[in-house]
């Protein structure tokens, strides 16, 4: 507009495209969304785009109105329908943007307060609940894709006397670097959670007895390498491992013998993996 005092195609042409672009640009943002933001949360989406794009379409034809005959191009103080439909759609599109930020708002704090509900706050891991959710669906995807599953229990050896010897405060940063470890060396569709209390689960999936094997090394070199340098002394653990029958009808059948597994590793001098009933794997 100041650029065109002069001209009036510039003064009302052109600023109406600019405006109508910005308007095109906000409607393209708001068809970004994540691919986190749950399907009913998109809604707010098309209320607000709705009321924007009816905008933007009027102020194109108050752009080719400003370009092609500036001397009588309507004011939005003028009764001309144009004018007027501009100021309603608007006063509507303001109106939607309200409504809009605070479904919003809502979307966000559901899924805040869901993901909170699901997930252990002192590791960050998935909890108890989210385990058992998460395990049913890692059962029925690899029942019907033919694939391996093994499920890990690993219990950190001798907790009790890292807290009283440490104090709690440590115990907690014991418990807090055993979870950041295992969401940094578990793979895309696997699942760790905290099972409850020193206890944790790993769900491998597509893998056999290679593969808590190979997990079981990777977790006790990370977790000897940072403990000592976190925690300023070395945290060690017993596990069990058992794999997916096909007599296993839920998670609890599986972790189950994983369970009966960690006991055999305890009972055999702790700080080692052991397999399930029936294996006869012990790796140290």
């Amino acid at each position: 507009i100041l650029l065109g005092q002069d001209h009036g195609a510039l003064r009302y042409g052109l600023s109406n495209v600019l405006v109508a672009l910005s308007l095109l640009l906000l409607l393209i943002a708001l068809q970004r969304a994540p691919s986190t933001e749950l399907p009913q949360s998109q809604r707010w989406r098309r209320v607000l785009a709705l009321p924007l794009l009816a905008l933007m379409v009027l102020y194109l034809v108050r752009s080719y109105l400003g370009l092609t005959e500036p001397e009588q191009f309507p004011s939005l103080r003028s009764s001309h329908p144009l004018s007027m439909a501009v100021l309603i759609v608007g006063n509507l599109t303001t109106l939607a943007s309200s409504l809009a930020f605070l479904a919003a708002w809502r979307g966000e704090a559901e899924a805040e307060m869901r993901r909170l509900a699901q997930t252990d706050p002192l590791t960050g891991l998935a909890n108890r609940r989210a385990l058992e959710e998460r395990a049913n669906a890692l059962i029925a995807e690899a029942r019907r894709h033919g694939d391996p599953l093994v499920a890990m229990i690993i219990d950190l050896d001798h907790f009790k006397q890292i807290n009283d010897q440490h104090g709690h405060a440590q115990g907690d940063a014991a418990l807090a670097l055993t979870g950041s470890v295992l969401r940094e060396l578990q793979r895309p569709g696997d699942c760790s959670a905290r099972y409850g209390g020193e206890e944790f689960v790993v769900l491998l999936a597509r893998s056999r007895s290679e593969g808590a094997s190979a997990f079981d090394a990777r977790l006790r070199q990370t977790m000897q390498q940072q403990s000592g340098a976190k925690l300023g002394f070395a945290l060690n653990y017993s596990a069990g491992w058992a794999q997916l029958r096909g007599g296993d009808r839920h998670v609890h059948d599986l972790l189950q013998r994983a369970d009966a597994a960690l006991y055999r590793a305890k009972a055999a001098g702790r700080g080692q993996l052991c397999a399930e009933p029936g294996h006869d794997t012990v790796v140290d």
